[in-house]
């Protein structure tokens, strides 16, 4: 080599290095590098410097050819780079004189090459060579910098553009660049992305004629393969490219199963380069339908072509899946070439492993892109009536990339609000993310940390939606979360455990914020879950026993030690729980503990809520930290319009996107807790602060968040209203079809027979108040009866999947305790008529028991006198004894008057409310003489009202009370002075609806019709705006706002929102 470099002889120099080549292609085989190791120490390297740098043609040709035989060595690869071998092969096709400018820096390099003829075999087969070398340079890493240069990259564009021939091998070289997110830049500005782009556009993939060659085709397809890998790669890291859904759907189209008999299982790497593009693409866009369709001329006469071909594409999936072993392999059937199903392979070869993890990479990515259209309702639906079958196949893939993909695919679909109407998906969601916990568990050492992250960032998702917190208590979350922090923390670095950790406590806290499983109410009193907890879930206020999950005291107890954690996220975590479950504290005055707690997790919801994520970016971005700007209160009618842009956008805020600038998982936690206080009278007053920050959470939070603040304007309304007046009962009768409304939002009346509107004119508050109950006509308050002190619990919350009779189980249970069953106020307005007939008319009736039937509680009853030409009217009142007790009333003048009962006793801490029995006011003054009610208390129990129903040996309804008008039941006896203001009261301005009328004001209906779209929020909002709909002057605006959104509700599948938009549905009406 010496020699022949001395001389100038390259003829010598070529033959030396093939007849070398041989010989040492033999030892290289045989893994025996000793001989290329002792070349090098003889000085080989600068013999090949010699050819690859030389400004003749030939010589670096030769020089490249025996230089490209090296570079599996590391120290000769190493070498040649520092000899600038890879810009040698950007010089491979040109002219001596072209090489020897370019090589003084005088030429660019790829100018000068064949100018005068630019098909020349020797320049094209020369390119080929380089391209060739180029390509096993691609698999080392310290090369990647050499080849992403604008050089290169030049280089091999030309040549996929002369040498058809080389185009698989061109585009392999961007493909393997593209499989390190560093070079994407590089490949963006090199213009190589139009290039791919345009490849796809112009390349013959369709397959030649039976009895042609597949040569070229198969050249062909292996290229397009290539850039659709390198595309799909460029567009999952958020490159923009310019690739034409329409033209992957075509290709798809050609490959894929249109019908039973076209299932080829062939071409199976193209087809999953294709899906994975086609995947990342729809993953990308803001909307699926619009990226489907983009640029199609099939758009017009086939809108339903690219659905199809992705049916067709998964029917290829299903025939694929069923012939790969339990391992993954290939069976007999599928070991055929991938291009070329004529030519059988090995079943243990390595082309044969190739195409068997193709095929896992089609199933993979053509499972994620159906799991992405399943959450658009057009396409979920049109897939449906496809009959798309088996779409958890892919749940059983064990390779670690693909299940990667699969997970990231799982936590973003299940982030986005239009997945979580696809319930059945997200439960098997649920199900496959627990067997993969259950996995990571069982490992004998350590656990794999990117899925366990990712498996557990999935949970959190899930564990926002209510449903799958049911779930996930019922599959024990509590117990395998707490095996797998001990796990980690055992054998994992301490960053990455608490990282784990914090998430698991996420996870818990979300599961522990369920209603169910938080409200000693709504605890589910199955025999499943009784079974499944046994007895160590201690109500931690009575006591008594109830299904709290995580178990109460264990799960406080280990709060207790993350509260003095040193991570901030856990101490906060740990914090807000524990205050969530010392309920106790709160039994205290409302002046206690509102300046204190209360008001201290007040204030971190208004900085950290979702609703500020634009605020909080922006202020991260910049570097500030100015909590002043934070606390700035925008109109709510610039927060609307953010929302608007955002659906407009189809970009809705995500809890992964949410979690980087403000804290969603604490600030849920925060008005879950804030939603249990609203319930309270003696905290509502408190929350009128805070109406605007909540109607901006529900506009603009993420929907999670967004439920919780719907369900605490919701409560806020329920037992209204900002007085502590414990109003539990009120039918205002305010319209002629509005009779079986509650105002207080704590019942759901149910009407009888056909009640009488009032005549024009004729009516309360100058106003259409008043409902004339006739024969066969009345209001039902409850099935069971209302009692004050045990009113019922089923409109204090809102789940999809619960009914109202899951809901109200057990009574609603007071945060200080019961009140005094003898402590209550009923009250009403009720028409004197000039001539009123003399039968009796009952006002209240109880509830019939079995062997007890009911009793006419309040009834007004004609006593004629003895001897003499008339009678008078008493009201008859019946105690908890059974006694009736009559007290007269003086002759009424026509028109309208206000009855009043108050019942307390002497232990009543307040002494204008402290005495002994029942006192009956009527137009606001005590009618019943001085102590003649004392010691007599009627029974609590309120069932009927404005009839007799289901007497014992009377007919039902035949004892109307005739034509009244806001009708209220209260858990507290009433002051003389409250009485005689609502006696003298001549409108409605002093009505308890402070609340309502407030958030009326501020526009809350079209707050919460807008997030009608996730059936969580859903359900909480239907329950806000039915309690708004209680009053008449809203009812309007509400139905204009999402009236026709809602009659759809109605058959909604799930049951709890069917229940509350026919709720709301009948408020309105």
């Amino acid at each position: 080599l010496e020699r022949a470099c001395a001389s100038g002889d390259v003829g010598r120099y070529r033959e030396l290095w093939d007849s070398q080549w041989v010989f040492r292609k033999a030892k290289q085989d045989a893994q025996d590098y000793e001989y290329d190791k002792d070349l090098m120490k003889r000085g080989v390297m600068d013999h090949l410097r010699f050819g690859f740098r030389h400004h003749g043609a030939d010589w670096r040709e030769a020089g490249l050819r025996a230089g490209g035989t090296f570079v599996y060595n590391d120290e000769a690869r190493q070498q040649m780079l520092k000899d600038d071998f890879v810009g040698a092969l950007s010089l491979s096709t040109m002219t001596d004189d072209a090489a020897a400018l370019a090589d003084h820096g005088k030429l660019a390099a790829g100018g000068g090459r064949a100018g005068d003829n630019q098909h020349d075999a020797v320049q094209v087969e020369r390119a080929h060579l380089a391209a060739t070398i180029l390509l096993s340079m691609a698999d080392y890493p310290e090369c990647q910098p050499y080849l992403r240069s604008y050089g290169i990259l030049n280089f091999l564009g030309i040549v996929l553009n002369q040498d058809p021939n080389a185009a698989a091998i061109a585009t392999s070289v961007f493909a393997k660049l593209a499989g390190h997110a560093e070079n994407l830049e590089y490949l963006l500005d090199g213009a190589v992305v139009d290039l791919l782009e345009s490849y796809i556009k112009v390349v013959q993939y369709r397959q030649p004629p039976r009895g042609s060659s597949l040569d070229s085709w198969k050249v062909g397809v292996e290229a397009l393969t290539n850039c659709t890998f390198t595309l799909g790669t460029m567009v999952k890291y958020g490159y923009p490219c310019q690739v034409h859904t329409s033209s992957v759907i075509y290709i798809l189209s050609e490959f894929g199963a249109r019908t039973p008999e076209e299932l080829v299982p062939d071409a199976l790497r193209l087809c999953a380069e294709l899906a994975r593009l086609l995947y990342w693409l729809c993953r990308t866009s803001p909307d699926i339908c619009d990226k489907l369709g983009e640029d199609a001329p099939y758009t017009q006469h086939d809108p339903e072509f690219p659905l199809r071909t992705i049916a067709g594409l998964w029917a290829k999936c299903l025939r694929v899946q069923g012939l790969l072993d339990a391992s993954g392999k290939l069976c007999p059937e599928l070991c055929t070439e991938d291009l070329d199903v004529n030519v059988r392979i090995d079943a243990y070869s390595s082309e044969a492993s190739c195409k068997a993890m193709s095929a896992r990479r089609l199933i993979c990515y053509t499972s994620c892109l159906l799991w992405l259209c399943l959450t658009a309702p057009t396409l979920r639906w049109k897939f449906r009536d496809l009959r798309l079958t088996r779409l958890d196949v892919a749940f059983g893939e064990t390779d670690p990339e693909l299940k990667l993909v699969m997970l990231s695919t799982v936590r973003h679909v299940l982030d986005m609000p239009a997945a979580q109407q696809c319930h059945d998906l997200v439960k098997k969601f649920g199900q496959w993310l627990l067997e993969c916990l259950d996995k990571e568990l069982a490992k004998w050492s350590g656990v794999n940390v990117d899925d366990t992250r990712l498996i557990l960032d999935a949970l959190l998702i899930l564990a926002m939606q209510r449903a799958m917190q049911v779930f996930l208590a019922d599959q024990d979350i509590y117990y395998k979360l707490g095996l797998l922090r001990k796990k980690v923390q055992d054998v994992a670095q301490a960053n990455i455990a608490e990282s784990i950790e914090l998430a698991c406590w996420f996870i818990l806290s979300e599961v522990a914020m369920h209603p169910r499983n938080r409200l000693t109410w709504m605890s589910s009193t199955s025999s499943k879950r009784d079974n499944y907890f046994g007895s160590w879930a201690i109500d931690a206020l009575g006591g008594s026993t109830c299904q709290h999950y995580p178990p109460r005291d264990k799960f406080a107890q280990e709060l207790e030690g993350v509260a003095g954690s040193k991570n901030d996220k856990l101490r906060t975590v740990a914090s807000l729980l524990l205050v969530v479950f010392q309920e106790t504290k709160f039994e205290a005055a409302v002046e206690d503990v509102g300046k204190s707690t209360l008001t201290v997790v007040m204030q971190w919801w208004q900085v950290n809520t979702t609703t500020l994520y634009e605020e909080q970016r922006e202020l991260a971005q910049s570097g500030e930290v100015n909590d002043d700007v934070l606390r700035q209160r925008k109109p709510l009618i610039d927060i609307l319009r953010v929302a608007e842009q955002r659906k407009a956008g189809k970009a809705p805020l995500t809890s992964m996107e949410a979690i980087r600038y403000t804290a969603p998982h604490e600030c849920i936690m925060i008005l879950s807790f804030l939603s249990r206080l609203a319930l309270e009278p003696s905290f509502k007053d408190m929350f009128r602060k805070l109406l605007h920050p909540l109607l901006g959470c529900v506009c603009l939070g993420i929907w999670p968040e967004a439920r919780e603040a719907a369900s605490v304007l919701a409560n806020l309304m329920w037992l209204p209203d900002v007085g502590e007046e414990h109003l539990v009962c009120w039918l205002k009768f305010d319209g002629p079809g509005c009779i079986g409304v509650d105002a207080a939002n704590v019942l759901m009346p149910v009407r009888t027979g056909e009640p009488r509107p009032i005549a024009l004119g004729k009516g309360m508050y100058r106003s259409m108040w008043g409902i004339e109950f006739v024969e066969g006509s009345y209001v039902r308050l409850h099935p069971d009866g209302l009692r004050t002190n045990r009113i019922p619990s089923l409109l204090t919350s809102a789940s999809p999947f619960d009914t109202f009779a899951e809901d109200s189980r057990k009574p609603y249970e007071w945060l200080r305790g019961e009140p005094d069953p003898k402590w209550f106020s009923v009250t009403c307005w009720f028409y004197w008529p000039a001539k009123p007939t003399k039968a009796d008319k009952v006002l209240v009736q109880t509830t019939p028991r079995p062997k007890f039937p009911p009793q006419q509680l309040i009834t007004l009853e004609y006593v004629p006198n003895a001897g003499a030409a008339k009678g008078g009217w008493a009201w008859a009142l019946v105690d908890n004894k059974q006694n009736k007790w009559m007290v007269s009333m003086p002759p009424l003048a026509q028109g309208w008057h206000h009855m009043a009962l108050v019942s307390s006793t002497a232990e009543h801490k307040e002494s204008e409310r402290a005495y002994e029995g029942t006192r009956l006011y009527v137009d606001g003054q005590i009618w019943s003489k001085k102590d003649a009610l004392k010691h007599v208390w009627l029974d609590n129990d309120f069932c009927v009202i404005g009839n007799a129903a289901g007497i014992h040996g009377a007919k039902g309804g035949a004892k109307p009370f005739g034509l009244i008008a806001d009708f209220r039941i209260y858990a507290r006896p009433l002051t003389p002075e409250e009485v005689q203001g609502m006696a003298e009261a001549s409108d409605t301005e002093a009505h308890p609806d402070a609340l309502v009328r407030q958030l009326s004001e501020m526009g809350a209906a079209s707050v919460l019709a807008q997030r009608l779209d996730v059936p969580d929020c859903a359900a909480e909002c239907l329950r806000a705006l039915g309690n708004m709909a209680s009053r008449s002057d809203l009812r309007a605006e509400i139905y204009s706002i999402c009236g026709q959104q809602v009659l759809g509700m109605v058959s909604s599948p799930y049951p709890m929102i069917q229940r509350m938009a026919a709720r709301l549905l009948h408020n309105l009406a």
